[in-house]
């Protein structure tokens, strides 16, 4: 089994992780073995079992933070590596990895420190870290090129290697819910295993290559349509969804596009090589592409090989200006340069993509492409699809561990000097007949009060709790169908709740905190339109947030809460009374007694009929775990909340009660 060389490994025996199999105990043994084999998670999980045990266990804790890093939890894998600093126990190796943590977790200042302290121990690998940063504070300054945009076709699993045959999408992914044969379905329970497929025009997933007996972890595909002819690597991942460098095996196939069945070996294909991602060019005659064979700068490298008659001529890498001691993957050719993904390469984090000139088989003038494109995340397997760059990316803000991009190129006209004010949602309308519902209303008064809570997905009031739920939206019901929001910034640790600095962001839309991956991300929304998005984009870069990008999707009420309103931003900026809701943006001013009315929770919100009492109050939506909450509120006593609970109770809502909103908690009143 091969893995990708790690920078750890690169300039000195002290970054070797040959950990010791001295284990006290078969648990951990067992958890060694995991590590060897690559499968961080399973490491993870077996060390996590006796983790008392082996907290002052500075070799199983620098294991453990390693699994995390690998795994993409970075929270977990810094909180790690600060313990083994603080107790001493920490090698150059685990000060170089927290470094990286540090990086992707755009806390550049500390790694910064970090990379320094090393110049003792390792002052190559202190150089070049601190290089990184200064690289990436450069690329940082630069106006970017491209608008980046989250792909509709992305599911909560690792999605990859979008590319066009035919004038059909093709996709590789580890997603498991869509209907196979048989034989094909119960392979992919082996969750290592990833299908490649065809979308139709309806937005349908079928396997690409339905005919073969085993159609599995067969992507990557490049496509000569002059020849017919397609290039593609079977490549097993050493852990389940984590794409990159870490691989079980890989070699590399052709086939004709009409002739699924006809497979043939790529002649330099060995056993214990990993030969992977090919690139099809020059009409099919060359191949580039990546291996760690013999005489390599690192770990993969990439590679070309010509066609001569059938025959495909010994490799050669394509030399220091492209290849380092880390790895360069993914090879693609677009707008007449090559564009590949490089660990170590200076960029902003992790893998970036970069661009190289060709000139016959001479690869120079390598660059960065920059942000939007690259982040503090990984992007890599670029494609082209419709004259557009596409790549994957494990960047926050996507649907699963890895999502499909596509990147498109700016120009001065898509600009604006002056933009318009988001819309204010609270204060949408809609046709109704249009697929754009933020209110949902369902029959007639009568219906929904003699329902039972089980047709109607009604909670126990009397057993529900209120403690953790969040504020989501004022006014009526958030929409069902997939919006766009304006991503200004991810905060990590206590950082999440200094939102201070974002208040000024309110003129452009909602602002919202969204709790995902260990991080608080703060965003400006919700747009229908794509364009009016990218108009209020303009705005806030030009506001000073310069890394601000556009995500699209579906919103899931578990992880938002609702800071500001336009409205509330306006108010408070017209007046100093106190806006209509209550839920102030200052977190340190407590309002002792802002009464509103608990109406009822949902298990689906369809369900409440917003008509039966939007002349009561201000109706706001509430969210915890999968359920939704309405609430009224925007009255200035008890005793107007009481009367608007004691309406709702003659309306059908019978366990309306009252409950005071304490910036953003809610509590029941106390009972005499």
């Amino acid at each position: 089994m091969y893995k990708g060389s790690k920078l750890i490994l690169l300039f000195s025996s002290i970054f070797l992780l040959s950990f010791s199999l001295t284990a006290q105990n078969q648990n951990l043994k067992k958890a060694f073995k995991q590590f060897e084999l690559g499968r961080y998670d399973l490491a993870a999980n077996t060390i996590e079992q006796d983790l008392q045990k082996y907290s002052d266990n500075s070799e199983v804790m620098s294991k453990l933070a390693y699994c995390y890093l690998q795994m993409n939890e970075l929270k977990k894998s810094s909180n790690v590596y600060e313990q083994l600093i603080l107790n001493g126990g920490a090698s150059a190796a685990d000060k170089f990895e927290y470094a990286n943590v540090l990086r992707k977790m755009s806390r550049d200042n500390e790694a910064r420190a970090i990379y320094e302290s090393l110049a003792t121990e390792n002052p190559k690998l202190s150089v070049w870290g601190i290089n990184c940063i200064a690289e990436a504070s450069t690329i940082m300054d630069k106006d970017a090129s491209y608008r980046v945009l989250l792909d509709k076709e992305n599911s909560a699993k690792s999605d990859f290697a979008m590319t066009e045959i035919n004038g059909g999408r093709v996709l590789s992914s580890f997603r498991n819910d869509i209907l196979l044969p048989l034989n094909q379905a119960q392979k992919l329970n082996d969750e290592k295993s990833y299908m490649t497929y065809q979308i139709d025009n309806n937005g349908n997933y079928k396997p690409f290559w339905p005919e073969m007996s085993n159609g599995f972890n067969k992507g990557f595909i490049s496509v000569d349509d002059k020849n017919g002819m397609m290039a593609y690597s079977e490549t097993v991942f050493s852990m389940p969804g984590k794409l990159g460098d870490d691989i079980e095996s890989s070699s590399i196939y052709f086939r004709n596009i009409k002739e699924i069945d006809d497979e043939n070996s790529f002649s330099h294909n060995q056993a214990g090589v990993i030969n992977a991602f090919p690139l099809l060019v020059d009409n099919g005659n060359t191949l580039i592409y990546s291996s760690n064979q013999k005489g390599g700068f690192g770990g993969l490298d990439l590679y070309i090989s010509h066609n001569d008659h059938g025959v495909w001529s010994t490799p050669v890498n394509l030399g220091p200006e492209v290849n380092t001691a880390g790895n360069e993957i993914s090879p693609q050719w677009y707008k007449d340069k090559l564009v590949f993904a490089s660990d170590f390469l200076a960029g902003l984090g992790g893998y970036d993509l970069f661009e190289a000139t060709r000139a016959n088989d001479e690869f120079t003038q390598v660059s960065n492409l920059g942000k939007e494109v690259n982040t503090s995340g990984d992007e890599y397997f670029p494609t082209v699809v419709n004259n557009y760059l596409y790549f994957s990316s494990n960047r926050l803000g996507g649907y699963g561990s890895d999502d499909i991009y596509y990147a498109k190129p700016l120009v001065v006209e898509e600009e604006f000097s002056i933009v318009p004010p988001a819309e204010l949602l609270q204060d949408a309308t809609v046709n109704p007949s249009s697929s754009e519902l933020p209110v949902m209303e369902v029959g007639d008064h009568t219906t929904i009060s003699i329902l039972s809570n089980q047709e109607t997905n009604l909670s126990d009031e009397s057993e529900f709790s209120l403690a953790g739920a969040r504020l989501v939206a004022i006014g009526g019901l958030l929409p069902v169908t997939s919006v766009y929001f304006i991503q200004v910034a991810a905060l990590y640790n206590n950082s999440g709740n200094n939102v201070q600095p974002f208040q000024s962001l309110s003129k452009y839309g909602n602002l919202y905190k969204i709790y995902k991956d260990n991080a608080v991300k703060i965003q400006l929304g919700y747009y229908y339109d794509e364009d009016q998005a990218n108009q209020v984009l303009s705005s806030v870069r030009q506001s000073g947030y310069r890394d601000a990008f556009i995500v699209y999707g579906p919103l899931n009420t578990a992880q938002l809460e609702l800071l500001l309103t336009s409205k509330q931003n306006n108010a408070s900026t017209e007046s100093s009374s106190q806006p209509e809701s209550s839920h102030n943006f200052d977190v340190d001013k407590v309002i002792e007694n802002n009464y509103k009315v608990r109406l009822a929770s949902y298990e689906d919100p369809i369900w409440f009929d917003t008509k039966k009492v939007k002349d009561l109050g201000t109706i706001e939506q509430w969210s915890k775990g999968n359920w939704t909450i309405f609430i009224l509120g925007g009255f200035s006593s008890f005793e107007k909340a009481k009367q608007a609970q004691l309406s709702a109770v003659n309306r059908g809502f019978l366990d309306a009660e009252i409950v005071i909103d304490r910036n953003g908690v809610l509590e029941r009143m106390k009972k005499n």
